[in-house]
């Protein structure tokens, strides 16, 4: 059985569970157990599908049975957990899997005290005096233990609960501990592993409340279909909701991982649009700037003319650029393509490393070998570079093994080069709060990004679930459904997350469990309106529009979204209509007066609408955005002359492909064959030589040509002879 089908017979057998069909989820059970080779287990299975058969001949004999329910649910606690612990040992059950080893050794878990607790932080706090290779070891057995053990012990439990929440702990690894705590709730679902979460939450522990919570959150996410039967969790999420702080951290962890969900997309775009342009800018750069003069010139700070005109040239390029800087100051995880390439490096060998929290006193970032000033300097760097927010843990690790492997020259240029960038940004976000350890935005961001390293990267990654695989939302959760109902400050903040990175289905979702609260402005029924339109329900965005009129304000935005909407569903009276109020609005709108000329157009009145493109021109001349429709609206009225002194102008300005065919029009219907042959020349080159697009476009306008006289030969002749004899000029 391969990964794929592991994974189907694992979703059918949770499905069947959580729709009480348990029948053939026995079966199941026993073949999973079998890839396992786990005996202990199929005696379990047999002796639940037993009482399951008591409980149906009770049920069929009409038998008095009343803690069925009782019993069944607690059935259903077995399943659901031995289908958690034989699914995730499946993945790793050969030999040559990575895990393999481990999953067999730290299936019973490890015994350990809150002293050997505190004797390994106190090992890995005194980083210089320790033996690097046997504390990693000692750090990564006890992550293993936790993490992949079949269920922890409530004295396990509570000794990690005594060492996180109490006052005596080491940062390091405690955040590792919680994070194995995360990893074990994530595959094999504990609500007793999920309440210590909530604890360690509530003790507000420096680094670790906000791991915590973010575990909370995705383990609620992965397991909601089975929470019905943990009451308990939701109780706690009620009484946790009584802090106020509690639904803002909520809400940025919410936001956090719907912006980690997005790193695919967003590393896409950066990699078919904004480095493309990059690329292609860099030879025009060498040869526009004259990089290798610029290089000896002198002259200071002064700015260089050329680059004005350069950027013209590539007019989106400020655009992408200051997008790329808002998506990185937001959190948007920009380094995976780069960094996921950099996590070979002895150090990442050990599961546990993937989540350290960066220390510039780790004893591995400095090769023993260094000498002493390359070495005092590469620790004033570290020690800058720990406090720097926009990059995660995983890959300042990366980035620091990757960086002294390089030539001491080369790297003295890189650490000076940055560590003055660093420093400002830091000073930034100082001031900005990002880094108090009260706010938690900078370890949301940075530990989110670590979860989505080594669920994305890690050599064993196909051997484990992957919890930024799932489409489920936080609010989409039944246990977290009173919570949004009580708190719509949150679906509204949430909502305008998902609004503003274009999530418009979850954004009208959220949005609408709001539109219920009082509302004093139209920006809530606009957002709707836009979201529907945007989802492409039209009649939805009509009737949000539509209530949006009813404020004051915004009115004149509100009638072209409703034109617009109109003007899509092909209703074009209705939409003129609406551009006509528009108009009364704003009657200096050269844009409204084109978007109506040009509905008219559509509907075959071109006398008002040559009437307002007039209008249009007259108030914004030698404009061809106002010249082209006149011209082509004359064309059509007959009116060739008056066309033809219009496109002329349009050829002094800026024509394009589509202005090189319809004056090409306007000569042939004047008889003038030889300047039409040569101005369809010129649009066919200006198209790539592309004869179908061509030939598409000049077909489609083929009744307008013949209406004004043209002869249906003369029209396949010049077709010909524009596409078919590329030697022949005029």
């Amino acid at each position: 059985m391969n990964t794929k089908q592991k994974r189907e017979l694992y979703r059918r057998t949770i499905s069947d569970i959580s729709d009480n069909q348990l029948t053939e989820v026995f079966q199941r059970l026993k073949e999973l157990a079998l890839i396992t080779s786990s005996g202990a287990e199929i005696a379990e299975i047999e002796l639940e599908e037993e009482i399951y058969g008591q409980m149906i001949r009770y049920f069929i004999l009409d038998a008095p049975d009343p803690k069925r329910d009782v019993l069944q649910n607690t059935m259903r606690k077995k399943l659901y957990s031995l289908t958690d612990n034989l699914f995730i040992r499946s993945l790793s059950a050969q030999p040559h899997d990575q895990w393999y080893i481990q999953r067999k050794k730290y299936y019973k878990g490890e015994f350990f005290k809150e002293q050997d607790l505190t004797e390994l932080g106190n090992l890995i706090a005194d980083a210089n005096g320790m033996s690097l290779d046997s504390t990693e070891e000692r750090l990564e057995k006890l992550f293993l233990s936790i993490w992949m053990s079949s269920g922890l012990t409530d004295y396990q439990l509570k000794t990690l609960k005594q060492y996180l929440t109490g006052g005596r702990h080491d940062i390091t690894l405690g955040s590792v501990i919680v994070t194995a705590l995360i990893l074990h709730a994530l595959e094999k679902f504990s609500s007793e592993v999920w309440m210590l979460l909530a604890d360690i939450y509530e003790s507000k522990t420096c680094q670790f409340w906000q791991r915590a919570l973010m575990g909370m959150v995705l383990t609620i996410i992965r397991f909601d279909h089975r929470l019905n039967l943990y009451p308990e969790i939701e109780n706690r999420l009620h009484l946790l909701s009584a802090d106020e702080q509690f639904i803002g951290h909520l809400e940025k962890v919410s936001i956090q991982l719907v912006r980690t969900g997005d790193t695919e997309k967003v590393t896409r775009r950066i990699q078919e649009e904004i480095i493309p342009e990059m690329m292609k800018l860099a030879p025009k750069i060498q040869d526009k700037l004259s990089l290798d003069q610029m290089i000896k010139d002198e002259g200071g700070e002064e700015k260089n003319p050329d680059w004005e005109e350069f950027f013209e040239e590539s007019p989106g390029i400020f655009e992408k650029m200051e997008e790329l800087n808002k998506l990185q100051s937001e959190g948007v995880d920009l380094f995976i393509s780069t960094f996921s390439k950099l996590k070979h490096f002895p150090f990442f060998h050990n599961s546990a490393n993937w989540f350290l929290p960066f220390s510039h006193r780790h004893p591995g970032l400095i090769p023993s070998d260094t000498d002493d000033t390359q070495a005092e300097a590469l620790r004033s760097f570290f020690e800058v570079f720990e406090r720097f927010p926009v990059m995660c843990n995983s890959d300042k690790y990366s980035f620091s093994f990757n960086l002294v492997t390089m030539p001491e020259e080369q790297t003295q240029m890189i650490t000076g080069a940055l560590s003055g960038e660093m420093g400002e940004m830091i000073k930034l976000t100082e001031s900005d709060g990002l880094l108090s350890s009260s706010t938690g935005t900078e370890v949301f961001h940075q530990f989110a990004q670590d979860l989505y390293r080594f669920f994305r990267v890690h050599p064993a990654h196909q051997e484990t679930e992957d919890p930024f695989s799932m489409k489920k939302q936080l609010y989409q959760c039944s246990v977290t459904e009173k919570l949004f109902s009580q708190f719509p400050v949150l679906a509204r903040r949430l909502g305008e997350y998902y609004f503003h990175h274009e999530h418009y289905d979850d954004a009208i979702i959220l949005f609408s469990a709001t539109e219920k609260e009082p509302q004093d402005n139209p920006e809530l029924f606009q957002k709707l309106a836009y979201a529907w339109q945007m989802s492409g329900n039209l009649d939805k965005a009509l009737d949000y529009y539509k209530k949006a009129e009813l404020f004051d304000s915004n009115a004149l935005w509100n009638l072209k979204k409703i034109a617009w909407c109109y003007h899509l569903q092909n209703n074009l009276d209705e939409a003129i209509s609406a551009y006509r109020e528009a108009e009364r609005l704003a009657p200096d709108s050269v844009q409204i007066k084109l978007n109506i000329g040009n509905l008219l157009l559509q509907k075959g009145n071109w006398d008002e609408a040559l009437f307002y493109y007039l209008d249009a021109e007259a108030m914004s001349p030698d404009n061809a955005k106002t010249l082209r429709p006149v011209a082509w609206c004359l064309f059509l009225k007959g009116e060739l002359e008056a066309s033809a002194s219009y496109y002329g102008q349009i050829m002094e300005k800026a024509f394009n492909h589509n202005d090189l065919l319809n004056f090409g029009h306007v000569k042939f219907a004047l008889s003038e064959k030889s300047e039409a042959f040569n101005l369809y020349r010129q649009s066919l080159k200006h198209r790539k030589n592309n004869r179908e697009s061509f030939i598409d476009a000049f077909m489609s306008d083929k009744t307008h040509l013949i209406r004004l006289g043209l002869a249906t030969h003369d029209i396949a002749f010049m077709l010909d002879a524009v596409t078919g004899y590329p030697d022949l000029t005029i």
